[in-house]
């Protein structure tokens, strides 16, 4: 992961989401400015940023990167939605879930690769990374390993099919690169070679 400010889903890798202030009770919020997009492309994603506060942000029509004071820098197009929070790794490439596969593009929006998945369901789960770069996705009920040269790692399937599209957890990895997640009405624990634990 990088030193960015805010480099995926609550913030690191533990999902703390801790902001680095002791209080806000004195104080006082103003918009400083506000960015828009077109109707038909609406921001669809949590933001992230990275180590110069530039936020990531999916919407519509692809992920979005927009300067520090809302001004947009590029928009990487996709067939379509970006619902996933981007995730940055230390090299400052992108990573993010867009329709039936996982992409990484540059910091400067380029493409460059995407591995190709077979479903929808899991468009809307945070990605998360382990500690030797590959990074868990899910497609469908399967859960999946994917190296940062797009090669498949590993894939645990269940042996079910998915009830709910839209009951799909994100990802938490602890220290040993133990992984967890709640997909329709279980939560599974996985190792980091995607054998179950429980």
């Amino acid at each position: 992961m990088t030193n960015a400010a805010w480099p995926t889903w609550q913030k690191n890798l533990a999902r703390t989401g801790q902001a680095a202030v002791a209080s806000l009770d004195s104080s006082t919020m103003n918009i400083r400015w506000t960015a828009t997009t077109t109707v038909m492309h609406e921001f669809s994603s949590r933001p992230i940023l990275d180590e110069e506060g530039n936020i990531y942000i999916g919407r519509g029509d692809g992920l979005a990167k927009y300067s520090p004071s809302g001004n947009l820098l590029w928009l990487y197009n996709t067939t379509g939605a970006v619902y996933t929070t981007p995730l940055i790794a230390s090299d400052g490439t992108i990573y993010f879930r867009g329709s039936y596969g996982l992409y990484a593009v540059n910091k400067n929006g380029q493409f460059e690769w995407k591995h190709i998945l077979s479903g929808t369901s899991g468009n809307n789960a945070a990605l998360a990374i382990l500690s030797d770069g590959a990074l868990i996705t899910q497609s469908d009920e399967k859960i999946y390993a994917v190296n940062q040269d797009a090669t498949l790692k590993w894939f645990f399937d269940p042996g079910r099919a998915l009830q709910d599209s839209g009951s799909i957890g994100a990802f938490v990895i602890d220290s040993a690169d133990n992984i967890f997640t709640a997909v329709d009405d279980y939560i599974y624990a996985l190792d980091k070679t995607g054998a179950p634990i429980w």
